[in-house]
């Protein structure tokens, strides 16, 4: 069995659902209103897709359970490549891949973000805090990013030892906790005031900038690539033992998205931003708290997400090379895998510079990449195993069958919907 406790899983658990991406849904909801009735749709979708990513989520613990498939790949790989055919495999990779990159270049993105303020206000504090002159303290995200880049990230990335990085994911809790702190703090102090009109949540329903709300939460809920990771590293692992982790875990996500999006968007409305921390002034002292923790969370964040973005392009353009190697990892030299490295954070920060649209980036990579991760392919992996492989059908096994046809409906039509939403906004 695993080590982890079912305590230590749901911390865990809730730590990778709840990213920097909470921090967009406020623009969500000002994208179709600008009332704070406009909240109660948002609280209704925020929920009803938190249990469909916890089903989504266990269904993936349950087939791995199955067939004794230790990632989400190799799970793929067991329920469709060897029944079907392996030319699957390269689509699911590439999907795999697409999501790393699209996630890279929104961390690059809110690193500009939070970097450039935070520049700002040590300039400004050294050089005396004349409130009349912002401009004098202007200074490019652009020079910022390229900075950060090469001083911080491109060393993080070339190094192959990752597993002290994750002392820094206690400075990313901190970060969130701070950060949800000082919006309920300058929410009820009322230093931002936000300007109404008159879309409520009846707009919800007549506007089809909604899916861009659900596109967002199809990023923020995404987790579903490590459930084999946190299955197998469950103490005494069951299907039992994991659903308690998957709905602890999304139930808690679902209220912290519920406490930002609505602080956020109570403060400023239909003014909301794709990054919410841009509202706030960059010499407000305590947003400069709050972007400091999220700058550091993502900044250490960062080489985790690329290496599996790297490491999955380079299983792409480099084929395996017999069947003595590895099943997931291509034989890579050193030199290729620099090359590679310098190249990919290379295209995703001239990205990140030029398409800067937070709110774009994170609600198409829902719409697109998430879609399919969470709620395409786990269930044509679970009707796969149910009708090709042992299992015994029962009334219970039908209806769950049914439930994973509808989830592959729905998704499909929520996602080329938001598809089409994201890319007619820029």
């Amino acid at each position: 069995g695993g080590f982890a406790s079912i305590g230590d899983e749901i911390s865990n658990l809730l730590k990778n659902i709840v990213g920097s991406g909470g921090l967009s849904l406020p623009a969500g909801i000002a994208a179709y209103g600008n009332t704070p009735t406009a909240l109660l749709p948002a609280f209704f979708v925020i929920i009803i897709m938190g249990l469909a990513n916890a089903f989504s989520f266990s269904l993936l613990g349950r087939i791995c359970a199955i067939t004794k498939s230790h990632t989400y790949s190799m799970a793929w790989e067991q329920t469709i490549s060897r029944v079907h055919s392996p030319k699957y495999q390269f689509f699911v990779d590439c999907v795999v891949f697409g999501k790393a990159l699209l996630g890279t270049w929104s961390f690059s993105i809110i690193i500009a973000s939070t970097c450039t303020p935070l520049v700002r206000y040590v300039i400004s504090s050294f050089m005396g805090s004349d409130r009349s002159s912002d401009t004098h303290y202007d200074i490019s995200s652009e020079v910022v990013l390229i900075t950060v880049t090469v001083l911080i990230l491109f060393p993080l990335c070339l190094s192959q030892r990752l597993g002290s990085l994750s002392i820094f994911s206690a400075i990313g809790t901190l970060g969130t906790l701070v950060t949800i702190s000082t919006m309920a703090i300058r929410y009820f102090d009322g230093t931002y005031t936000p300007e109404e009109e008159e879309d409520g949540a009846i707009s919800f329903f007549t506007s089809l900038k909604s899916l861009t709300l659900i596109s967002i939460l199809s990023t923020g809920y995404v987790a579903h690539y490590n459930a084999p990771k946190y299955y197998y590293e469950l103490k005494d692992h069951t299907t039992g033992r994991f659903n308690i982790v998957v709905t602890t875990g999304f139930l808690l996500a679902a209220i912290t998205y519920t406490i930002v999006s609505s602080l956020g968007f109570l403060t400023f409305g239909q003014n909301s931003l794709g990054f919410i921390l841009d509202n706030y002034s960059y010499r407000d002292p305590l947003a400069t708290i709050a972007r400091f923790g999220v700058a550091i969370s993502v900044i250490f964040a960062y080489p985790l997400l690329f290496h599996g973005g790297r490491d999955g392009l380079l299983a792409l353009i480099k084929p395996k090379q017999s069947s003595t190697a590895t099943a997931t990892t291509p034989t890579v030299s050193q030199l290729e895998s620099n090359v590679v490295t310098v190249v990919l954070l290379s295209f995703v920060t001239v990205l990140a510079i030029y398409v800067n649209n937070l709110t774009f980036v994170l609600s198409f990579s829902g719409a697109t990449m998430s879609t399919l991760i969470i709620y395409i392919f786990p269930p044509i992996m679970f009707i796969s195993l149910v009708t090709n492989c042992c299992c015994h059908m029962n009334k219970e096994t039908e209806r769950e069958v049914k439930y994973a046809y509808l989830m592959m409906i729905i998704g499909g039509i929520l996602g080329i919907g938001g598809a089409y939403v994201s890319i007619a906004s820029i």
